[in-house]
């Protein structure tokens, strides 16, 4: 039986022993690997400051390798009678190389080895745990025959499009199977219950897939998605459009001009250049319903291609908070001020790459419109109780009008 370093002519009483070691000799089971590496660290050390000859070095790396393959294997013990994972490694090495082996605690003390122990398997453990997390989020996934594919093709969203079949008036997406991509070509975006979708992702994203073998399905307007029907398949529509676009206006480093790759952890890209990180663009924008007495302010656009209803709304500048956000815009586009600013849902909106946030508020003095003609055709305060019912709740902006128009707000 080896002796104990604290062993100094006298012996300990068995239950004392016992009440303050403990599970010690159980537990240093877990640090062994991580005192072999604190051990190589501080050899490594001795040797460069002279207080070690290279070939001693040499023998006693290669015994302390041999120990950590027994650590990474399971069959390394503390023996019965050694007190410590330290003093097991020192009397495995004195086995091997003579007192050569006690030269590896040269100049070290016991709570030093205990701390970098504890730090080195503290540090391994919170590396796994950040790993797993991240899997949680973000892992990439192998296609399936019955996931779907989202094509896009288009320079920009007014000519954007999306590869799909209507059938009575619902979209349905191709799946991998139908399209038969070959999988270096399908990037993972997201999973709905058990099915995963991806995105078709050619060296030119802008150009779509050829459809001249798949003879059911076409390429449709991207406004398409609005349908509503199904939802979730308009929902992942939007989301994957979002993500495609920032795919293809990321191809190349917006800060040395090298090509970027993605990264294997998360939804990321990254440059192997000057190490840029690009993550996906979410611009937050207010909707905005304007309520004076029993009437709200409704507007169509003048710029842009949906011509229905629609709130006032705006993107947040920099600097500005959504309630910040609704003053300046409810005042720069009807020349109306505001008070009684109160949140009420928010929407990822994929076509703009936007994260909407619903604000009601009220009327703050005079209601003499004066309207922005660059951005508004109409603005006009309508009644509760003339508000058409609309089906179609797809947008936060039609759940805003229509909880409104039901008295809720």
């Amino acid at each position: 039986m080896a002796s104990k370093l604290w062993e100094k002519n006298f012996s300990v009483n068995e239950e004392i022993e016992r009440f303050t070691v403990g599970r010690d000799r159980e537990l240093d089971i877990y640090l062994a690997k991580y005192d072999v590496l604190g051990s190589m660290a501080h050899i490594t050390m001795l040797e460069s400051i002279g207080l070690m000859q290279k070939d001693e070095l040499r023998q006693l790396l290669a015994e302390l390798k041999n120990i950590y393959a027994e650590c990474e294997q399971g069959t390394f013990t503390i023996e019965e009678g050694v007190e410590d994972v330290h003093s097991q490694v020192e009397l495995m090495l004195t086995r091997r190389l003579g007192d050569m082996g006690k030269k590896i605690h040269s100049g070290r003390s016991r709570n030093d080895q205990v701390l970098v122990d504890l730090k080195l398997f503290t540090r391994h453990e919170l590396r796994e745990v950040v790993e797993a997390t991240d899997a949680l989020f973000y892992q990439e996934k192998s296609p399936k025959p019955d996931d779907f594919v989202l094509v896009f093709r288009g320079h920009g969203k007014s000519d954007d499009k999306i590869l799909c079949r209507i059938e009575d008036g619902k979209i349905v997406l191709p799946t991998c199977s139908e399209l038969g991509c070959e999988k270096h070509l399908l990037q993972y975006l997201f999973s709905i219950d058990e099915t995963c979708y991806f995105l078709y992702m050619p060296g030119d994203l802008s150009a779509g897939l050829f459809i001249s073998d798949i003879f059911s399905f076409s390429y449709e307007p991207i406004r398409s998605l609005r349908r509503n029907d199904p939802v979730y398949t308009c929902f992942a529509g939007m989301t994957g459009y979002h993500l495609y676009v920032w795919y293809r206006d990321n191809v190349f480093c917006g800060r040395c001009g090298t090509k970027t790759v993605h990264d294997k952890k998360e939804r990321m890209k990254r440059c192997p250049h000057c190490g840029n990180l690009i993550f996906p663009k979410i611009a937050p924008a207010v909707i905005i319903g304007l309520i004076h007495e029993d009437s709200i302010l409704i507007s169509t656009y003048a710029d842009r291609p949906y011509k229905g209803r629609a709130l006032l709304a705006g993107f947040c500048e920099i600097g500005e908070t959504p309630e910040q956000t609704v003053v300046r815009e409810v005042q720069e586009e009807v020349g109306l001020r505001v008070k009684n600013i109160r949140y009420f849902d928010s929407q990822p909106w994929g076509f703009d790459s936007n994260l909407l946030l619903g604000y009601y508020c009220e009327v703050d003095g005079g209601t003499s419109i004066t309207m922005d003609e660059t951005e508004l055709a109409t603005a006009r305060f309508v009644k509760r109780d003339k508000i058409e019912e609309d089906k179609n709740l797809l947008s936060l902006t039609a759940t805003m009008i229509d909880r409104f128009r039901k008295g809720l707000e």
